[in-house]
Formats: structure tokens, C-alpha cells, sequence
């Protein structure tokens, strides 16, 4: 950051005055901002091997803890006074500048990291793994590549309880753990995970009871909560302990900044393609008989209904109980039809969706409300993609999940890619997303 600091200093000043006789100012700036981006950085734990290989933890980091840290420079210099010596414009380039060459540090650390483990020269954390064949199992699948900082040195298979009474069970379980015990204090283990149930408690008191006498970081990992949250914690609630499952997809400030990227490219994108809209609702109108626009209920955010805005494509308007989707070769859908459906354009109406707030330029795409009563009893979790705004476009539709649902499979798969956005949001993926949406054939597969 400090060469950052100097390098924007100085085009700065030689553009601005012609000399460097600030730049000491710049570096004391930038001395300010990387002492605060470190320190903050440290007190997170980010600096963990774990920490440096995990790309999506690493890039909301760097992103939040840099804002922090320019923030903290601009109330240091308030509190001192100091302000008066510190360019506007030096600011705006270093903040401009400091974000991307952060994140080009953050891979070149990525990969410092990823080949000290693999050469061995930084040790990974060793782990020992407590559980039945089936939990360590899943355990090892959601762990993933070798390059995250953890190593399972070894592993205690305990029995099933099944056939067992409470003693004979605990009998065996701490057996197996006396021996396991011996051994991971031998081998040096880090930490110990407890694969167990929460309502396992035999399986856990006898592991604290036998580990607890070890130099190893003790953890819980319920299968039943982890198989299904990716972001459990633990949280005070008054003097009580609980055990943090999800959050809403967006914070607020996440909500103001997705529905002012929406306003910025809805509005300026309505008011250049209204000649081409109008041109277009007069051919659907001349095309067949009818109105040019369609207009549909869908199931928007938390589930509340709106009406839909889109050009007319088929002979029929269904909104009723039971809507027949879009097939292949559809008698229904009208000569212009076919060339507003193959293009996406039918769906350009829905810009004024998202200016009223109904919808957002990326998200989940809507179903038709009958649609959603039938799949939602069909599909675990299905109604989890209304927790975000429905979108024009999506990542499903991007990566070519399209057109007809006509099987629970196609349904799921859509779904899947749905849940995946909605656990992974961020403005760069709704830019890539864009992005996808105008270059990519993908999103113009399977159009009906």
C-alpha cells in the first residue's frame, strides 16, 4: 500500500504541480492506511493459511477491510487537523487504485501460500477426525483440495449406536479414544473435529472428557447443520449461547448498492431503447390480436406478488390456476413471438419492474404463481429464491437453464444455480452476470 501510496503521490503531483514537494504527505497517508488495513486484517484472522487459499473469504476481506482502513484515514485526519494538507484528488486516485492492486497482491499471495504447501515448506494444520465412516466421509468431500491449510493426519471410525445400550455404547467410544488420544499427542495433532449429532451427547462428552487433557483446539461440527448451512457461528443473545444457521442474503448496505447498480442501468437503458420498445409493442400489435404487452402474476421478494411486464409472444394471456408452459414449435407463440423470444427482447419491459422495485436487473428469475405452488411442494427449498429480488436475467439462464421446466430434474438443476447466487452474491458477480447476458450463446439456449 505504501507503494501505492507513493506511486499515485507522484503521477498526482507531476500531473497537478509539476514537483514532488508533497509526496512526504502521501506516504504518511498511505503509513496510516496500511497500518489499519494490517492491524484490522490481523484481528479477523485473515492471515491464516486457510485464510490466504480461500479466494471468496479473501476478496470480501480486502474489499470491506480496505474501506475501513481509508475511512480510518479520513477521521485521523479530521481528529488532527490535517486534512488541509491531503490532496482531494490524490485521495480519489490512491482509494481508485489501492482496491485493484490489492486484490492483484491478494492472488500473488494466493499462490505464495499454495506453493508453500505443496512444497511443504509451510505446514498445513494437521487434523484428527472423530467420527462414524459415513461422517468423515462427508466431512473429507466438503473439505475439498489440498491446498486449504488442513491435513487430516488421522482418524477414530466409531461404532454406530444402533443395537447398543447408552453404556456399552460409551464403553466402546472411549476405548477407541483412550488409544486415539495417545496416538494424536504422539503425532502432534492441531486440532480435533467431533463429527457427532448435537444430540449425541454420549459421543461428545466422552471426547472433551478424553481430548480435553490434549494441546488441540476442540470443535463440533453436527452434520446435520453443516451438510445444510455454509455459514453457522456462534452468537450472544443476552447471557445466552446460540448457534447462528443463516442470515438474509443481502445486509442493507448490500440492498442500497444492488438497488442502485439496478437504478443506474435501468433508467438510462429504458430512456435509450424507448424508440425500439415502441416500434417493437406496434409489430406485436399488428402481428396478431391482442395487446402488446402481456402482463402476469409472479411471486417476487418474501414472496409477494406483482404483475409481471412483458411483449405479448403467444395468442393466449393465462394467469389462472393452471398455466401450460412455452414448448418447442408452440402453436401458441405468434410469428414475432419466435423473434422476441430467440432474442430476449420480449423481456425488456420488465426494465420498468425494476425501476418500480418490483425486480432487479440479476436475480432469480419469477415463475408463474401456479408454477410456484406446484414445484414448491416438488423441491426441498425451493422457495428460498424468492429471498432475493426475481432478476431479467440470472445466473440459471446464463449458464443455459432455460426455457421449458416440463420434469422436477430440469426444475431442480435451475434451482440449484439460483440457490448458488443467492449464497454467493456480490456486484461483480452481477456484473459478470451482464456481461454473460449480451455475449454469451449460453443465454439464448433453449428459448421457447
Amino acid at each position: 500500500m505504501l507503494a501505492v501510496a507513493a506511486l499515485t503521490g507522484a503521477i498526482y503531483l507531476l500531473f497537478a504541480y509539476h514537483d514532488l514537494d508533497q509526496l512526504k504527505y502521501c506516504l504518511a497517508g498511505g503509513s496510516v492506511v496500511a497500518l489499519l488495513f494490517v492491524l484490522t486484517f490481523a484481528f479477523r484472522g485473515a492471515y491464516s493459511v486457510k485464510q490466504l487459499v480461500d479466494d471468496e473469504s479473501q476478496a470480501q476481506n480486502i474489499a470491506l477491510i480496505w474501506n475501513y482502513a481509508f475511512f480510518g484515514l479520513l477521521i485521523t485526519g479530521l481528529l488532527t487537523k490535517s486534512t488541509v494538507v491531503y490532496s482531494r484528488g490524490w485521495l480519489i486516485l490512491f482509494y481508485a487504485i489501492g482496491l485493484p492492486a490489492l486484490h492483484v497482491a491478494r492472488v500473488l499471495v494466493k499462490r505464495a501460500a499454495q506453493w508453500g504447501l505443496a512444497s511443504g515448506i509451510v505446514a498445513p494444520r494437521s487434523l484428527l477426525l472423530v467420527g462414524t465412516a459415513d461422517s468423515i466421509a462427508r466431512f473429507r468431500n466438503h473439505l475439498g483440495s489440498n491446498d486449504t491449510g488442513l491435513r487430516v493426519m488421522m482418524v477414530a471410525l466409531l461404532p454406530e449406536h444402533a443395537g447398543l445400550d447408552d453404556a456399552a455404547f460409551a464403553g466402546q467410544i472411549r476405548a477407541i479414544l483412550e488409544h486415539t488420544g495417545a496416538r494424536a499427542r504422539d503425532l502432534g495433532v492441531d486440532a480435533v473435529y467431533i463429527l457427532a449429532a448435537m444430540n449425541d451427547g454420549i459421543t461428545i462428552d466422552c471426547c472433551l472428557d478424553v481430548f480435553a487433557a490434549l494441546p488441540v483446539s476442540i470443535h463440533i461440527a453436527p452434520a446435520e447443520f453443516t451438510d445444510r448451512f455454509a455459514n453457522l457461528r456462534i452468537e450472544r443473545a443476552g447471557g445466552l449461547i446460540t448457534l447462528g444457521l443463516s442470515d438474509p442474503p443481502l445486509t442493507p448496505l448490500d440492498r442500497l448498492a444492488k438497488r442502485m447498480l439496478d437504478l443506474c442501468i435501468a433508467i438510462p437503458a429504458f430512456l435509450v431503447l424507448a424508440p425500439v420498445l415502441t416500434v417493437v409493442w406496434a409489430l406485436v400489435r399488428f402481428d396478431s390480436k391482442g395487446p402488446g404487452f402481456f402482463v402476469q402474476r409472479r411471486h417476487g421478494y418474501n414472496q409477494r406478488a406483482f404483475k409481471i411486464l412483458k411483449f405479448r409472444t403467444m395468442t393466449t394471456q393465462d394467469d389462472g390456476a393452471d398455466i401450460p408452459q412455452a414448448t418447442h414449435n408452440d402453436p401458441r407463440i405468434t410469428r414475432i413471438g419466435k423473434v422476441l423470444r430467440r432474442w430476449n427482447i420480449d423481456e425488456l419491459p420488465q426494465l420498468l419492474n425494476v425501476i418500480k422495485g418490483d425486480m432487479s436487473i440479476v436475480g432469480p428469475r419469477p415463475h408463474a404463481v401456479a408454477h410456484d405452488l406446484e414445484f414448491e411442494q416438488k423441491i426441498r427449498r425451493y422457495t428460498r429464491r424468492l429471498n432475493m429480488k426475481p432478476g431479467i436475467t440470472g445466473w440459471a439462464q446464463v449458464n443455459g437453464l432455460r426455457g421449458e421446466t416440463d420434469t422436477s430434474d430440469k426444475m431442480r438443476r435451475r434451482i440449484a444455480y439460483d440457490l448458488y447466487y443467492i449464497d454467493h452474491w456480490s456486484l461483480r458477480l452481477d456484473f459478470y452476470i451482464i456481461a454473460l447476458t449480451l455475449l454469451s450463446p449460453k443465454s439464448y439456449r433453449n428459448a421457447r
